[in-house]
C-alpha cells in the first residue's frame, strides 16, 4: 500500500474530479440514448395533441367561411357606401352558390363570428387548473410530458395543429357550403371530432408514470429531464405571488396582442376576401387558407431553430424567446399595413397577407413557450390565466371590425382595421420584450407545500439500466 501522503491526496483529487464528471457524461449518454430509442410515446402524446388542436381551430374557423354563405347579401342590398376606394367586381360571378337566410349587417356578423368565444374564455383557467391536478388526458395539457429541452419543438408540434386545422378547414368549408348547403359544414367537422375524442380516450394517458406501454427509459427521461421543477404531488396555487408578478401580465399583454391581430385575420380574412377582392367562395377558403399552411411551416421550422440556439449556446433562453417573438409580431405588423395599402392589387395584396399569417408562426417558439420556462408546476393555470384573456379579443376583435366597416366596404375603412392591428402587434411585444422574462419563477415552488420539491422520486439513473431494459 502506498502510504505517501502526496500521492495520496493527488489520488484522492483524480478520484474526486472523475466523480464530478461521471454524473454529466452519465446525462450526455441518458441523453443520446433515448433521443435514438425514445420517439414513441410522448410523441404519439404530441400527434394526438397536434389532432385535437386541428380540430378545435377547425370548428372555430368554420364559421368564418360559412358565415359567407349564410348572409343573403342581396336582401342587404350591400347597404354599404360606394366610394372610390372600392374594387372592381368581376362581371360573371364563378361560382353557383346563392345568397343564404340571413339579412346580417357587419355588425352582426362581427357579434356572430365573437360568439364562439365567450363559452371559450369562461373555461381557460378552470381547465388549466385541473389539467395540473388531473392531468392532461381529460383536459388537455402537456406539463407533465415536455422534457426542457424539447419545450420548443413539442410545443410547435402541438400548437401548429391550429395552422393544420384552419388550413384543412377552410378550403373543406368553402367546398361542402358550395356543393350542400352552409348546414353540412357544421355537422362535418361535428362529427370528425367526435371520432378524435375516442382516438384519444383510448390511447392517451395522463402522465408518463400512469401510460400502460411507455418503456422504462423514455417514462424515466422525461422524469428526470423535468427533474426538480416540476413537484411530484399537487400543489396549491400560489395566486397572490402569480397575480403580483410582472411577467405574468407581461405574458397576459403580449397573449392579448397576438389574438387581437390573430383573430382579426382568422375570422375576417374570408369576409375581405368577398367584399374587397371579390373572390367566390371556393376560391375565397382556399386563398384564406394561405397564411395558415405557412404559419404551419413556418412554425415547425422556427421551433427546431430555437432549441438549436439554446442548445448550443448561441442564444439563452430568455434571448431566444424575445428575438423569435419580435419576428412573429414585428415583421406581420409590417406586412399587414403593406396589405391594406396594396389597393386592387391582388395578387400583392394576398402575397403580404399570406406572410403576415405565416411569419406569425413563430410566437410558438416566443411567449408561448414561456409559461412552461417560468412554471413547470403551474403552466396549465398560467396559460389558463394569458388564454382567458387573450381571448377576450376572439370577439372583439370581430367587433371593432365590424363597427368600422359597418355600411363602408372599401379599402380606406379596412385599412385602418389592419393598421390597428398592426399597431397592437408591436405595443405587445415591446412589452414582451422589456417585461417579460423565461426564469423558472420562485412562486413555482409552494414554499407552504410539504411535499413540493421531494427529490426522492428523481433518483438517478443508470445507462446499464436503461440499456438492459
Amino acid at each position: 500500500m502506498n502510504s505517501d501522503p502526496e500521492m495520496f491526496v493527488r489520488n484522492r483529487s483524480s478520484s474526486e474530479e472523475r466523480g464530478q464528471e461521471e454524473p454529466i457524461l452519465q446525462t450526455e449518454n441518458i441523453q443520446r440514448i433515448t433521443r435514438k430509442r425514445c420517439y414513441q410515446t410522448r410523441h404519439l402524446f404530441a400527434f394526438m395533441g397536434f389532432l385535437g388542436f386541428a380540430n378545435v381551430y377547425a370548428m372555430r374557423v368554420n364559421l368564418s367561411v360559412a358565415i359567407v354563405a349564410m348572409v343573403n347579401s342581396t336582401a342587404l342590398g350591400n347597404g354599404s357606401s360606394i366610394s372610390n376606394n372600392t374594387c372592381p367586381a368581376p362581371s360573371t360571378p364563378s361560382s353557383h352558390t346563392t345568397d343564404g337566410p340571413f339579412n346580417w349587417n357587419e355588425r352582426d356578423q362581427g357579434l356572430i363570428l365573437g360568439a364562439f368565444f365567450y363559452g371559450y374564455v369562461v373555461t381557460q383557467l378552470p381547465g388549466g387548473r385541473l389539467a395540473e391536478i388531473w392531468g392532461g388526458k381529460w383536459l388537455y395539457g402537456i406539463a407533465k410530458w415536455t422534457p426542457p429541452n424539447e419545450r420548443s419543438k413539442m410545443g410547435s408540434r402541438v400548437y401548429s395543429g391550429s395552422q393544420f386545422g384552419t388550413v384543412i378547414a377552410l378550403p373543406l368549408s368553402g367546398y361542402l357550403a358550395d356543393e350542400f348547403g352552409w348546414e353540412s359544414v357544421f355537422y362535418v367537422f361535428g362529427v370528425l371530432s367526435l371520432i378524435w375524442f375516442l382516438a384519444w380516450a383510448f390511447l392517451i394517458s395522463d402522465s408518463p408514470d400512469t401510460h400502460p406501454t411507455i418503456s422504462r427509459e423514455e417514462r424515466d427521461y422525461i422524469k428526470r429531464s423535468i427533474g426538480s421543477a416540476r413537484s411530484s404531488v399537487t400543489l396549491s396555487v400560489p395566486w397572490k405571488s402569480i397575480l403580483t408578478s410582472v411577467p405574468v401580465w407581461a405574458l397576459v399583454v403580449t397573449h392579448m396582442a397576438q389574438n387581437w391581430g390573430f383573430y382579426t385575420l382568422l375570422t375576417e380574412l374570408p369576409t375581405y376576401m368577398k367584399n374587397i377582392l371579390h373572390f367566390d367562395i371556393k376560391a375565397n377558403a382556399f386563398i384564406s387558407a394561405l397564411p395558415y399552411l405557412l404559419m404551419w411551416l413556418f412554425a415547425l421550422f422556427i421551433s427546431f431553430l430555437t432549441d438549436f440556439t439554446i442548445d448550443h449556446n448561441l442564444l439563452s433562453r430568455n434571448s431566444a424567446r424575445k428575438v423569435f417573438n419580435s419576428v412573429a409580431f414585428m415583421l406581420p405588423g409590417l406586412f399587414l399595413i403593406l396589405a391594406g395599402y396594396s389597393g386592387c392589387n391582388v395578387n400583392t395584396t394576398i402575397v403580404f397577407l399570406t406572410l403576415a399569417g405565416g411569419i406569425n408562426g413563430a410566437h410558438y417558439s416566443g411567449f408561448m413557450s414561456t409559461h412552461l420556462d417560468m412554471s413547470p408546476n403551474f403552466a396549465g393555470t398560467l396559460l389558463g390565466i394569458t388564454n382567458g384573456f387573450a381571448n377576450i379579443m376572439g370577439f372583439l376583435a370581430p367587433a371593432f371590425t365590424g363597427y368600422i366597416i359597418n355600411g363602408h366596404q372599401d379599402l380606406s375603412h379596412w385599412q385602418l382595421v389592419f393598421f390597428v392591428a398592426a399597431l397592437v402587434y408591436f405595443a405587445g411585444n415591446v412589452v414582451f420584450v422589456v417585461l417579460g422574462s423565461t426564469k423558472e419563477q420562485p412562486w413555482n415552488h409552494n414554499p407552504s407545500n410539504p411535499g413540493d420539491r421531494n427529490q426522492a422520486d428523481y433518483e438517478p439513473i443508470s445507462t446499464s439500466d436503461m440499456e438492459s431494459d
